[in-house]
């Protein structure tokens, strides 16, 4: 397995277990494992594997009654 493969691994569990974080925070979280790489790679995998921020789900409004 070469490195680009590995890293494409990586950033894919990272996308799972972090769905919040964006291909920032990921690239910061690769680089504290060890992984060399800047954050234009990052942001192209990120991409390629059609990897993206899973919106919150919106509050539901309460109708107010007024006293």
């Amino acid at each position: 397995m070469d490195l680009q493969a590995g890293l494409r691994m990586r950033q894919t569990e990272l996308a799972a277990a972090r769905v919040r974080y964006g291909y920032r925070r990921r690239h910061i979280l690769l680089r504290r494992e060890g992984w060399e790489v800047n954050h234009q790679r990052a942001d192209r995998i990120y991409r390629d594997e059609g990897l993206s921020i899973r919106s919150k789900m919106p509050k539901r409004k309460r109708a107010r009654r007024s006293s």
